[in-house]
């Protein structure tokens, strides 16, 4: 049985971890394409945490934000229309990996984005989590997390722990 995870490599499997993705800029934006209003509330409940806890704050917009969120499943292209590139983290259906998201490259002017597996079954409610559905505030805070630079922590109370907690 396959445990729910992030699409992105763990820790130890890593072999650049001198590369600094850190991001370089203090005010960053970010929009969901095509989220219904639940979804934006929890998105932006998950940047509000980081910018409760960092030096960063986060505004959505509409045209060319710095975070680009989706909802997409199997094989699928980045969305940020400068990227042509097919994401390097496809999607492979409930159960699996729930959202991958891309590192920030350094460049102030990068788009990074997150990938959410649509195929999963949500929680998509700032409350308390039924059975068999994954929490997407926690996965889309995760996320983030990786879109400012962050890896896996190898601390399972962290939110940058690898494995998505099973309620």
């Amino acid at each position: 049985m396959r445990e729910p995870r992030c699409g992105l490599p763990d820790l130890s499997d890593q072999t650049d971890r001198s590369r600094n993705n850190i991001w370089p800029k203090k005010h960053l934006t970010w929009n969901f394409r095509l989220a219904d209003e639940e979804t934006m509330i929890v998105t932006q409940a998950a940047f509000n945490l980081w910018a409760g806890n960092s030096s960063i704050s986060f505004k959505r917009v509409s045209q060319n934000p710095n975070r680009l969120l989706s909802y997409r499943e199997g094989l699928h292209m980045n969305i940020d229309k400068r990227s042509t590139n097919m994401c390097p983290s496809p999607l492979d259906g409930p159960g699996g990996v729930l959202a991958p998201a891309s590192f920030s490259n350094g460049d102030k002017d990068c788009v990074t984005e997150v990938h959410v597996d649509r195929t999963e079954s949500w929680h998509v409610h700032i409350s308390r989590n039924p059975p068999r559905m994954h929490n997407l505030l926690y996965v889309i805070a995760h996320e983030i997390g990786h879109t400012l630079g962050l890896h896996h922590s190898e601390n399972q109370d962290s939110i940058m722990f690898a494995m998505a907690p099973v309620k």
